[in-house]
């Protein structure tokens, strides 16, 4: 029996042994379990940490294109911090800026010169443990950062000042009155000034819808008369004292906008250049970040041109050349837009290849007129080859154009293979038109000589010993003329601008680029906006259009 005893008795022990092991593995495996878990947490805080900065970091920089100031970019940042936040309780947040009013600007590593908006949140945070806990280790601190930037802008606002920009002047009132004090009331149609109005019995020649001009080359109204009467000089005392000098209209709505679009720009970082067009182009004011003048500019200095003043006179209709009669150079616009983006205050040192160039163009018909040419006296119209001239002898409703018929048709001055199957090498019907398109590709088109990204552009630009300057380009075609002009395919203006906007948005003129129907503007009915084009029935849209055009410019997250 004894014996018996001593038999079993190793195999107690191994059992008590087997036990021990047991609950040492289970201990282990808690310890793996309860790490596992530690070690989970801590990613997924982290994860956590990071998109919140990430999310801050927008938010604080979108506020730049308010013009929002450090206390209310960084309480933005620290909302969207706080939304996308998880379950983690920051220990603190830090939100840096390269705005003077920061209370540590300037910021080491943050503001390079010339300054750029930069936004930079900072965050840290403490994970409470679970299993660590037992061993003595509470929690571990974690922090994460990120840098996003507000893009700099260069913005050239190209703004048409031909003289259809007061034909919503009082002229065409109710009830009727006599504006020039000359006997005929509401004449803005009696553009010779015999008191005839477009399809009268005395109008014989249909000449009311043919000459631009009346006698001593200017229209026959108050709004449009003489240089000393002009609606921008206000002789009659009309202006309400709403501040902007005249009564030019849907011109004064023009500078409304503009200047409200000039006011969300920010002085230390952002830069605007003014660009106006007629018969002629003029750069009114240069790329500086000096908004207010740029302002001051835009409401004291802009008006509508009064008649031109040409090396060739408008001698139309008793002349068929019509050259000296048009004044909407639309490629005069895009040409000045991209001189301006190359003449900043302080030269060529001064050009900002790290900023978004930004051109907006604003005109109310199509293109009729073009540049001088090498040398010449300007204002001429060069690009006014016979083909585009109207009929001879005149025939009513048939304007001066200086285009063809056909909007879609294209013409080059280079004689190069074409990608666009509608372009051709054509220098002897080269129009403003096409000069107005090729002046767009200028501006938009990239500088990469790498295909795909210079095939159409080759039709147009000189690859690889010239580029584009790769900008963004919004269009606002306003009022019924973009729409309606009198002369080829009605809506001629805004096939125009609806080529430079799309080739504005992504640097191509191919429409299908980089796939088919690509173009926001194909499908799109007449009148309606699409893509980077805007339409406006008249001068009452445009400041509701021009926040929106704001709206596109983007923040990009760069680190």
């Amino acid at each position: 029996m004894n014996e018996t005893k001593r038999n079993q008795n190793p195999a107690s022990r191994e059992r008590g042994q087997i036990l021990v092991f047991l609950a040492l593995a289970f201990v282990g495996l808690l310890a793996f379990v309860g790490l596992a878990m530690d070690i989970g947490i801590l990613f997924i805080n982290m994860g956590h940490l990071r998109r919140a900065v990430d999310a801050a970091t927008l938010a604080g920089a979108a506020q730049f294109r308010e013009g929002r100031t450090y206390a209310e970019i960084r309480d933005s940042a620290v909302d969207f911090f706080e939304f996308n936040q998880g379950p983690i309780l920051p220990a603190n947040i830090l939100v840096e800026t390269c705005l003077p009013t920061d209370p540590l600007f300037p910021n080491p590593g943050l503001c390079p010169s010339p300054p750029r908006k930069f936004v930079r949140v900072t965050a840290d945070a403490n994970v409470p443990f679970t299993f660590l806990q037992l061993i003595g280790w509470g929690s571990i601190g974690i922090s994460a950062d990120a840098v996003s930037e507000a893009a700099s802008l260069d913005v050239v606002l190209v703004l048409d000042t031909s003289n259809s920009m007061a034909f919503d002047a009082s002229c065409n009132d109710s009830p009727a009155d006599d504006d020039d004090g000359d006997g005929w009331l509401n004449e803005c149609g009696d553009f010779d000034g015999d008191g005839c109005l477009p399809g009268d019995p005395c109008d014989t020649l249909g000449t009311e819808a043919q000459d631009d001009w009346g006698p001593n080359g200017v229209e026959d109204d108050y709004y449009r008369k003489e240089v000393d009467t002009r609606c921008d000089l206000d002789s009659l005392g009309l202006d309400p004292g709403d501040g902007i000098p005249g009564e030019c209209h849907p011109f004064e709505e023009v500078k409304v906008a503009a200047m409200s679009f000039i006011d969300n720009l920010n002085d230390t970082f952002d830069r605007v250049a003014i660009v106006t067009f007629a018969q002629g182009t003029t750069l009114d004011y240069q790329l500086s970040t000096d908004l207010a003048t740029a302002r001051t500019t835009v409401r004291d200095t802009l008006s509508v041109s009064p008649a031109p003043s040409r090396p060739v006179p408008c001698n139309y209709p008793t002349d068929p050349d019509p050259s000296g009669c048009t004044n909407t150079s639309i490629g005069g616009g895009m040409q000045g837009a991209a001189a301006a983006f190359s003449q900043p205050v302080g030269g060529v040192a001064a050009i900002r290849e790290e900023s978004l160039w930004v051109a907006i163009l604003l005109t109310d018909g199509a293109a009729n007129a073009s540049v001088p040419p090498t040398g010449g006296p300007p204002p001429l119209n060069v690009h006014c080859p016979p083909s585009t001239w109207p009929p001879w002898p005149p025939i009513p409703n048939q304007p001066p154009a200086c285009r063809d018929s056909d909007a879609t048709t294209r013409h080059s001055l280079l004689n190069t293979v074409k990608f666009n199957p509608d372009n051709n090498y054509d220098t002897a019907n080269y129009d403003t038109d096409d000069f107005a398109r090729d002046m767009a590709d200028l501006v938009a088109c990239p500088t990469s000589t790498d295909p795909p990204f210079d095939n159409w552009c080759r039709d147009s630009l000189a690859y690889p010993t010239e580029g584009g300057q790769n900008a963004l380009i919004f269009t606002i075609g306003l009022g019924d003329l973009v729409l309606n002009t009198a002369y080829g395919d009605p809506d001629a203006g805004e096939q125009l601008l609806r080529y430079i906007a799309g080739v504005g948005a992504d640097g191509f003129p191919n429409p299908n680029f980089p796939t088919a129907g690509s173009d926001d503007c194909l499908a799109a009915a007449s009148g309606t906006s699409c893509g980077n084009y805007f339409f406006s029935p008249s001068g009452a849209q445009l400041i509701q259009i021009f926040e929106e055009i704001a709206s596109r410019i983007f923040t990009r997250i760069t680190q």
